[in-house]
């Protein structure tokens, strides 16, 4: 019996845990490793994939079957519309199963603490597959902010009434540069019929561009999911999965989950992250 098509998930997940984000030190791009705790949180990520992807059989690099889903995509005719899905609120979001179906691509940020952390959890998820590395995905260069505390960083803000932007790259470019990498992933997502893609980047990544789909994208912003509200979206823990889903048939997007750690039992959740800018607060 026909089906309708199963949406595109892309799940990004903030890398592990490094001595300056236990610290409270701003990195932006300095290229800093992954610590021990870090490590464990890229293991415990992979573990957690592993086990959902067991039901999917082939765990990577397979296309979706869409033989008997009702109608297809003219991806040549609507591919203008790949940046800019509309608002369509969605319910289908199981916190114990991010994925709908095999992972079909990896990305990663070419920063050593987001490939340190890809390889470790497609190593204990058994995933053999090689991430596209892009520097397209890396964190805000922070300027002369870079490799000082957070709050030396804040204090600074204060004394010479300076927003935070206005260190080192600006949030605007930022976001361009992140819309570019999104559109590929995206549009090959769709072309290719993938299932579900793993994006490994960084928090202030994760922030800022969520807060873009969901408040500032044009013609309309991203739904949000019944399950989190717009105040939510900031902070995401080391390691935690933020899940959009897109409408294979009309483009429309959906954020399902923001910064979901279910996989990381007992492990306290951070409420701050030195490299993001949250409205209000610096």
């Amino acid at each position: 019996m026909p089906h309708s098509l199963p949406p595109l998930r892309i799940i990004l997940v903030r890398h592990g845990q490094t001595d300056h984000n236990k610290a409270g030190i701003i990195q932006g791009q300095t290229d800093i490793p992954l610590n021990d705790e870090g490590r464990r949180q890229a293991r415990d990520c992979g573990k957690k994939i592993r086990e959902v992807l067991a039901g999917f059989g082939d765990s990577v690099g397979a296309d979706l079957d869409f033989s008997d889903s009702v109608g297809d995509t003219d991806r040549n005719s609507n591919s203008n519309r790949l940046s800019t899905p509309t608002a369509a609120p969605t319910t289908d979001w199981n916190p114990k199963n991010p994925f709908n179906g095999p992972i079909s691509a990896v990305y990663t940020s070419d920063l050593k603490r987001c490939v340190e952390t890809t390889d470790i959890l497609l190593a204990t998820a058994g995933i053999d597959t090689k991430a596209a590395r892009t520097p397209l995905l890396r964190e805000r260069y922070m300027g002369e902010l870079e490799n000082k505390p957070a709050v030396e960083g804040r204090q600074r803000c204060r004394d010479e009434n300076r927003h935070w932007d206005s260190f080192g790259e600006s949030n605007t470019h930022m976001v361009e540069r992140l819309s570019k990498q999104w559109d590929t992933i995206v549009s090959r997502g769709l072309e290719e019929r993938q299932g579900t893609v793993l994006v490994v980047t960084h928090g202030g990544c994760i922030t800022r561009f969520t807060n873009y789909l969901v408040n500032e994208l044009q013609p309309e912003p991203f739904a949000l999911s019944s399950l989190i509200s717009v105040d939510s979206l900031r902070s995401p823990q080391n390691t935690s999965f933020t899940v959009f889903d897109i409408d294979r048939n009309t483009f429309q997007g959906t954020l399902q989950v923001f910064a979901d750690i279910a996989h990381l039992d007992g492990v306290e959740k951070r409420v701050s992250n030195p490299d993001e800018y949250v409205p209000g607060r610096w």
